[in-house]
């Protein structure tokens, strides 16, 4: 969520904090930029250069109302500029994302699900091809939520996925770190002995719910 830029009575000191804070988040973007092998082709030398302007003009009118305003002005316009390159950073990432959920949902429901559950996917489907249009970040993450809600929906009332959560503990037990481990032992011990007599019971529910 982008923060509120909105002008209020502000100090010096607090506007260096707030630069720096900017100039962090500026090495940061930087540096993804960088993973990215330089494929977004926004510059950011010109911002850099803004935030070295602010910091020197921000020192030169200590205690300055005035100053401090103009100060508060152009940093915000230059945290807009940054949200806007976070966001477009981001982005490819969000659309896989959204890409690989409702691949995941679409298999549950092709699956496991009703004719409800069909519609209920190709409105959401369609509800996030609008939003990936749009390139809004936001509305899209909200309906990939929604997706995962259908996907989990499906899942938790199956059995089999019970089950498969059970034996995949089971199978990791020596990885994981637990917080009492002889418990977590007795739980996967009697989670066994429910499998072994060929009957699923809501029991292993609560047990994978426990661990």
């Amino acid at each position: 969520m982008d923060a509120d830029y909105t002008l209020s009575e502000i100090t010096s000191d607090e506007l260096s904090f707030q630069i720096d804070a900017e100039r962090e988040r500026f090495y940061e973007l930087q540096g993804k930029m960088e993973e990215l092998n330089n494929q977004n082709t926004v510059n950011l030398d010109e911002y850099e250069r803004s935030l070295d302007d602010l910091e020197n003009l921000n020192e030169k009118g200590l205690g300055d109302r005035d100053r401090c305003r103009e100060v508060q002005k152009r940093l915000n316009q230059l945290a807009v500029k940054l949200d806007e390159i976070e966001r477009n950073l981001k982005w490819p990432k969000v659309v896989k994302d959204a890409e690989d959920e409702l691949a995941w949902a679409k298999k549950a429901v092709e699956r496991f699900g009703t004719e409800k559950d069909e519609n209920i996917l190709e409105k959401l489907r369609t509800e996030l091809s609008k939003a990936t249009e749009l390139l809004n970040t936001k509305r899209t993450e909200d309906v990939v939520s929604k997706i995962t809600q259908l996907k989990y929906k499906i899942l938790f009332a199956q059995p089999g996925y019970w089950v498969s959560i059970l034996q995949n503990i089971n199978e990791h037990y020596d990885d994981v770190t637990w917080r009492n481990r002889a418990e977590a032992r007795s739980l996967l011990n009697r989670g066994g002995e429910i499998l072994a007599t060929g009957q699923f019971s809501d029991e292993i529910k609560k047990i994978v719910i426990s661990l």
